[in-house]
């Protein structure tokens, strides 16, 4: 499974009705032909074992902030996966057992 960190827009309807929208960054997951098949619901946490695998983490992030953002709100196809559920070691940003796939 490929995946690969991105910039998910989340939209909120305020208490006076006008859309508010804010960015976070979440971990998203590709099948084979490159399409969405899963998302983390909860966004990405910062964490590293090391000092230089924490940094590693953030030029990660940094990389795709410039990147087009994606909404998932109308993607009721994904599975949205739950920290349990999601095959990123959550400490070290990678996909467990393996190497970032971008």
């Amino acid at each position: 499974m490929k995946w690969n960190y991105r910039v998910v827009r989340h939209v909120e309807i305020s208490p006076d009705q006008s859309q508010v929208n804010w960015y976070q960054i979440h971990s998203v997951y590709y099948d084979k032909h490159g399409k969405i098949t899963a998302w983390c619901k909860e966004p990405v946490k910062l964490g590293g074992e090391t000092i230089p695998e924490l940094a590693d983490v953030l030029k990660d992030m940094l990389a795709i902030v410039n990147a087009a953002s994606i909404d998932l709100s109308g993607a009721v196809n994904n599975k949205i996966l739950n920290a349990t559920d999601m095959p990123v070691d959550p400490r070290k940003g990678k996909l467990k057992g393996s190497k970032l796939n971008a």
